[in-house]
């Protein structure tokens, strides 16, 4: 059974990084402006071979230690901080305007196969590797609390899953159709997704602390 609350926790926090300017993100558009919604579909195809493995191993591999309470009270303060960071980062992509991470798979975006690709711009992206090891963790345990055992873990990763596959294959759609028309409403969608990781990083860190 799933909880309503701590449904919304996973997609406040992981929405945050599946929307935030990156490789995967830009693949999508440069691909999905030739290919279409299906280019982005089977991107995230290829970003969930790798994730849902890791996600598995994290949850299970570490089950007893998450449920300890000073374990939880330490990743609450690092998975705050860490929180904190990457909406700072997010934020300043935003802002700026600009995703540099799409130059180096402008090529890559054309000529690989997106199933493919999806999954090398996840095994080889340091900060989805990083935000696992840190946020995920966090999340994680919250999870093994409420629903411990691979069943709960599948289900909380379905409440995780479909968003990339709904973003990757909007933002290929969108480019399909000319993107910078929607560009003003995917950074408001952002800014709000943003906004949702600071709120979730101060609430951590209260909870440490009292």
């Amino acid at each position: 059974m799933i909880d309503p609350s701590l449904a919304v926790e996973v997609v406040a926090l992981t929405a945050g990084g599946v929307v935030s300017p990156g490789p995967l993100s830009s693949s999508a558009i440069i691909g999905g402006s030739i290919h279409g919604w299906k280019y982005g579909f089977k991107a995230a195809l290829g970003h969930m071979f790798f994730e849902l493995p890791l996600f598995v191993l994290l949850g299970v591999g570490t089950y007893n230690f998450l449920l300890n309470p000073t374990t939880r009270r330490l990743l609450s303060i690092a998975g705050g901080f860490i929180i904190l960071f990457f909406a700072v980062m997010f934020l300043r992509d935003l802002l700026a305007g600009e995703h540099a991470e799409g130059k180096t798979v402008k090529t890559m975006g054309m000529a690989v196969n997106p199933i493919l690709l999806g999954l090398m711009l996840t095994a080889f992206n340091p900060y989805f590797l990083v935000w696992w090891g840190t946020v995920g963790v966090k999340i994680i345990a919250d999870i093994n609390l409420y629903s411990p055992g691979l069943s709960g873990m599948l289900e909380y990763y379905a409440v995780h899953v479909w968003m990339d596959y709904a973003w990757l294959s909007l933002l290929a759609y969108m480019a399909s159709k000319g993107l910078r028309a929607n560009k003003k409403i995917l950074e408001l969608i952002q800014l709000v997704l943003i906004t949702a990781m600071i709120y979730y990083a101060l609430r951590f860190l209260i909870d440490a602390f009292t």
